[in-house]
């Protein structure tokens, strides 16, 4: 669960009671690690470096089997001559 806290003025943390319904109002957030883990769009460097290259191979891989395709179907079509 996410809590919104607030900067006293001696620095210190403390949280807001009671807590926002709209966590964008608030100064900081601080979530859970679990919060954090189990949201599909934190990714890393790596991993988007790693979904990234996946789809770019998907395309080339279909770019490929279309020209084999493509060569292969010329083959059927009679000559204009």
């Amino acid at each position: 669960m996410a809590l919104c806290v607030q900067v006293n003025s001696d620095n210190t943390l403390s949280a807001v009671v009671p807590q926002p319904a709209d966590m964008g109002t608030c100064a900081y957030v601080v979530t859970t690690s679990a919060e954090y883990t189990n949201n599909p769009l934190a990714l890393n460097a790596q991993d988007g470096a790693v979904i990234g290259s996946a789809i770019l191979l998907c395309w080339a891989g279909a770019y490929v089997v279309r020209a084999i395709l493509s060569a292969l179907s010329t083959g059927d079509e009679p000559s204009a001559t």
